[in-house]
């Protein structure tokens, strides 16, 4: 698609841009003929209204933005790229800005996306128990922005949100390793602590062990690398070791190739979001994952809906689930 101001279709239709700005915002008194025109060069030329020059012209603004903390974590990157995907589908500008997992820095943003006016934001939070963040948000909302929060929910502050079913992706994947013969699974839990998502899938994987009637015992809990390398070194080795966040993955990797010992070879690996790993592992890892440009999708759709859904209609608090998919091996 390519961006046409107003001069250059007022050009192209032979009448003003004043007309041009009421047919583009459906505002005041046009020939039908005229209307028709106008509309056929659009379709013909398959051009879209520079959305700022409709912001101007409408007092509206048709930009979208987005806050991420960076896009060094692979999933951040394929959130956001389905997000930018969606919102160009729909003639809207998406704007990306790295909090860069620091409460100034997301603080700095917002007060942007205040200041810019913006139609819409999509937020990764940097924590989910933030009060002042909350209050943010709801002014943001107060005044007109309208926000949807993914990957992390913000406590109380019922915002429209998608987030990923940590919780199913978790219990599904440990059946999969109990379907493979797995019964001593070890649970590598990485920095869980002010970790929702990860405690989420440490619920899953314990409701699943207990609803297949397999126990956890405490030396199975793997929070720190000295105990995935005790967990290795010792008599009984683990069918299975199954890590929850990238941390985790990065930590099991290192320990359980490391120096190879013997047996540790016949032990399953599986991790949550951990494709990259699974790549460079090849049939060598099972990987729990789910489609993070959906995600992003998903996010501006619900954006999209508020848009088109007068304040008194709207209901907030809607939560779209994203599903995981066991992948490997």
């Amino acid at each position: 698609m390519q961006v046409m101001n107003i001069k250059e279709m007022a050009k192209l239709a032979g009448v003003s841009c004043a007309t041009i700005s009421r047919v583009l915002n459906d505002s005041g008194y046009v020939k039908e003929d005229t209307r028709k025109k106008v509309m056929g060069i659009i379709k013909e030329y398959n051009y879209t209204p520079n959305m700022i020059a409709r912001s101007l012209s409408s007092k509206d603004s048709f930009t979208i933005g987005m806050i991420i903390p960076g896009v060094g974590e692979k999933q951040y990157g394929k959130i956001l790229e389905g997000a930018a995907k969606e919102t160009a589908k729909h003639g809207y500008s998406l704007v990306f800005m790295d909090s860069e997992n620091d409460l100034k820095t997301e603080k700095k943003w917002l007060e942007e996306v205040k200041n810019q006016h913006m139609k819409g934001l999509v937020l990764v939070p940097v924590r989910s128990e933030n009060k002042e963040l909350r209050s943010i948000l709801q002014e943001l909302e107060a005044n007109g922005t309208a926000v949807v929060l993914t990957e992390k929910d913000v406590k109380n502050a019922g915002m429209d949100g998608v987030f990923a079913d940590e919780f199913r992706g978790a219990y599904e994947g440990i059946c999969r390793l109990i379907e493979k013969g797995c019964k001593r699974i070890g649970i590598a839990v990485g920095q869980m602590e002010n970790d929702a998502a990860t405690e989420e899938r440490y619920r899953g994987c314990v409701q699943a062990l207990e609803d297949n009637g397999i126990a956890l015992p405490e030396e199975l809990i793997l929070r720190e690398v000295e105990d995935i390398n005790r967990v290795l070194q010792g008599k009984k080795l683990p069918d299975a070791l199954f890590a929850l966040n990238e941390t985790a993955v990065g930590q099991c990797f290192k320990e359980l190739f490391k120096g190879k010992k013997q047996g540790t070879e016949k032990i399953l690996f599986m991790g949550m979001d951990a494709e990259k790993t699974a790549k460079l592992l090849e049939d060598e890892m099972l990987s729990v994952e789910r489609d993070g440009r959906k995600q992003g999708k998903e996010a501006v759709k619900l954006l999209l809906e508020a848009f088109d859904t007068e304040e008194n209609d709207r209901i907030r608090g809607k939560r779209v689930m994203i599903p995981y998919k066991v992948t490997g091996v």
